[in-house]
């Protein structure tokens, strides 16, 4: 991935015409627009939840299993969150990257502000639960991740190399910043339909074939980094054409929950401890590298 931005920065450099003359780095105010792709990483997901065990829902009428009286009694030992997790890894799609721009020349260095948002389109993946004999209590666990929006707001500083190939100037930078991160999330539990496999498994029968969902829009700020590097061209006195690759990292990881649309097919406001089931989603990397055309404009 990293060669691929490197080769379609070097070609979009390539069709910018070069100067007989050498040129000096523009000073002074100016405002930019960009416009390009942002390639994201892959995204490690990790789902948990408050929920409590299954033979503690109490939804459920008082039946024998194996000798032992379910669901269990609220103050049982046993009736504490089970812990389980959901790991996962979705792969994104490309997707645009449009930012703007305002910045300060001096001495070929550059103080700028700038704002870019981008989207991203996920997948849907299936999984099973990492808690010993879990596995075998769900028939079908999938989870999707889609419609990944970022608004970024960076504080950068550059330094344009002047005079170094004729009029085309190459700079490098780097910025510091927040996003404030979006996505849209669901998963769909679907318990094992055989009641006779559940009782095996020593689990309630009665939630056989029940459904746990989540369904929601999940958002929070990271905060992270930036390195840049471009070339800019210029088509008249004030009118800067350029390309930019940039990478983008962010140093902490994405968290949010929701309360469950259903939890073992009922509502989750009508959970076992008698307080609203929530779960949480935590993901890894926002990261992505990008590469834009950009227009500059010296007041």
């Amino acid at each position: 991935m990293r060669k691929t931005i490197i080769g379609i920065s070097a070609l979009a450099a390539m069709q910018l015409p070069v100067g007989a003359s050498a040129e000096t780095v523009h000073e002074g105010w100016y405002g930019g627009l960009d416009l390009g792709m942002a390639v994201p990483n892959d995204m490690d997901t990790e789902f948990s939840s408050t929920d409590l065990p299954t033979n503690c829902d109490r939804n459920f009428p008082v039946v024998t299993v194996n000798g032992e009286t379910l669901p269990w009694p609220k103050d049982d030992p046993r009736c504490t969150p089970a812990g389980g997790v959901l790991d996962n890894s979705f792969d994104l799609d490309e997707g645009p990257l449009l930012g703007v721009n305002v910045g300060y020349a001096w001495r070929g260095f550059r103080l700028e502000a700038e704002y870019f948002y981008r989207q991203h389109g996920g997948d849907r993946r299936g999984n099973t639960i990492n808690v010993q004999g879990k596995d075998h209590e769900f028939a079908l666990i999938s989870e999707s991740v889609a419609d990944m929006k970022g608004h970024q707001f960076f504080g950068n500083v550059y330094y344009d190399f002047p005079s170094a190939l004729h009029k085309l100037i190459p700079y490098v930078g780097g910025g510091m910043g927040f996003m404030l991160a979006e996505m849209d999330y669901s998963l769909d539990a679907h318990r094992n339909p055989d009641r006779e496999a559940l009782a095996a498994l020593g689990r309630h029968p009665d939630a056989s074939g029940t459904l746990s969902r989540g369904d929601a829009n999940l958002t929070d700020t990271l905060w992270g980094y930036q390195l840049m590097a471009g070339l800019d061209y210029p088509l008249t006195e004030s009118v800067f054409l350029g390309v930019k690759g940039r990478y983008v990292d962010f140093l902490n990881d994405f968290k949010d929950g929701e309360p469950f649309g259903l939890l073992r097919s009922h509502a989750s406001a009508n959970s076992p401890g008698g307080e609203t089931v929530r779960y949480w989603v935590e993901t890894d990397d926002w990261g992505f590298w990008g590469v834009s055309l950009n227009l500059k404009y010296f007041f």
